[in-house]
């Protein structure tokens, strides 16, 4: 019985051990440390139970960023402003969800990344510009 036990328990464990955080120095939201040629896009994927084990595809205008595991960040200095499309996605699942943005140099862009329950892209994760 205790081996069946720890047998269940085990991939419970490998899921909650893969949760990792990677914070943003506060200095990098600041405008005076973006290149006047640059604008910097921030994400930040905020920690969640739902889909806890699934990484995230950040996809810049045709261009895969990074991956990003639940409760970590990530910032790209963009060297280009105007339109820009940004895509996220379930790593190994179907559908991305867009997000088309106009963006201006030596601006910060902040978006938060979250599970999605909206069908309407059919991709596990949603992007949303809080700025």
């Amino acid at each position: 019985m205790k081996k069946k036990f720890i047998i269940l328990l085990l991939p419970l464990f490998f899921l909650f051990s893969c949760v990792t955080t990677s914070n943003i120095p506060k200095s990098f939201y600041d405008e005076k440390t973006v290149g006047k040629d640059n604008v910097r896009l921030i994400f930040d994927r905020k920690e969640k139970f739902l889909f806890l084990g699934v990484d995230v595809l950040i996809e810049v205008n045709g261009q895969v960023l990074t991956k990003l595991t639940n409760g970590s960040s990530f910032y790209y200095d963009l060297p280009t402003d105007g339109k820009t499309t940004i895509k996220v996605e379930g790593f190994l699942s179907p559908g991305k969800y867009p997000l088309v943005i106009n963006t201006t140099k030596g601006k910060i862009y902040k978006f938060i990344i979250e599970p999605s329950v909206d069908t309407k892209y059919g991709s596990l994760f949603k992007i949303t510009q809080t700025n």
